[in-house]
């Protein structure tokens, strides 16, 4: 005996044929299968025996429902750039979708804001950091300058040949605080306040040459200087440099005879006319630099 497919159960056009041995037979299938088969969406009738969940089977990606609600459309595959769609489906979701780029861009441009709020927030701090340097910078250079290092210029040609008018020179104001006063040393000391009233205008502080110290008695004779009757040597003076005479005296304590290196007459105003010996109280620094002009540069 022979069995034969019911075209009406198994889909259109199915071929008829023969059960092969191992096929249960009508009776068994239709004992073991009392419920109604299942519609696919492909146009088949496929047996209950098929995973099925909830009368719902999982074909891929898409669920199939056999009995859509009133109203729904049946889902089917199709495809398209953006995915998935129902063919159904009308321009809200397409129009949801622009609106969530939309919003994308309205989160971009709040980053391209969050950008430009960080780069006002760099430059400021960039800013705050150079006005902290420049104000930092300028706190240790008054330091230096009050305390150790003060550049001076020349105003006079007083100390010709070693030092001309304009140039500058480095000034070191600590160096007497823990040292001595040397003879030959060129030192910066502030006028009395009777010299600056006297000449109004004109510069304060004044450049000269250490020759003699405290309790040393000088004599310029014969254009030569003699300390305690010692001669004094005076490499730093132009060959021929005249010095008129003076003395003898004697260096009161705790003041220096000064001299500046141009000996001509009138010159040089020092101790040997109305500055007098100067008082180390009133000794500013040292120079011992010179910085300008550039083809001078060197130690004095």
């Amino acid at each position: 005996m022979t069995n034969e497919l019911n075209d009406s159960k198994w889909g259109y056009g199915a071929e008829k044929m023969p059960p092969s041995p191992e096929s249960p037979s009508k009776d068994a299938r239709e004992k073991s299968t009392p419920e109604s088969p299942t519609r696919l969406d492909t146009g088949r009738w496929a047996p209950s025996d098929f995973n099925v969940r909830s009368d719902t089977m999982q074909l891929g990606r898409i669920d199939v429902n056999d009995d859509p609600p009133s109203g729904a459309s049946r889902v089917s595959p199709n495809r398209s750039q953006g995915g998935i769609f129902s063919p159904d489906s009308d321009s809200t979701d397409i129009d949801s979708l622009r609106d969530d780029a939309s919003d994308d861009s309205v989160i971009d441009a709040g980053n391209d804001h969050l950008d430009d709020d960080l780069d006002r927030s760099d430059s400021a701090r960039n800013m705050i950091e150079w006005a902290v340097v420049l104000v930092a910078s300028v706190l240790i250079a008054l330091l230096i300058r009050a305390f150790f290092v003060q550049a001076f210029w020349i105003p006079s040609s007083s100390m010709e040949s070693t030092l001309m008018i304009n140039d500058r020179v480095l000034v070191n104001k600590i160096g007497y605080r823990v040292g001595d006063i040397n003879r030959g040393d060129i030192v910066v000391f502030r006028k009395t306040e009777q010299e600056i009233e006297a000449r109004p205008g004109e510069p304060e502080d004044v450049i000269k040459r250490v020759i003699a110290l405290p309790g040393e008695t000088i004599l310029i004779e014969n254009n030569q200087v003699l300390i305690d009757d010692q001669l004094l040597l005076e490499p730093y003076l132009d060959p021929g440099a005249e010095t008129s005479d003076f003395g003898p005296s004697v260096v009161p304590e705790d003041h220096l005879f000064v001299m500046g290196d141009n000996r001509n007459p009138g010159a040089s105003a020092d101790s040997r006319s109305e500055l007098g010996p100067v008082s180390q109280d009133r000794v500013v620094g040292r120079a011992f630099f010179m910085f300008w002009p550039l083809n001078s540069l060197g130690g004095l």
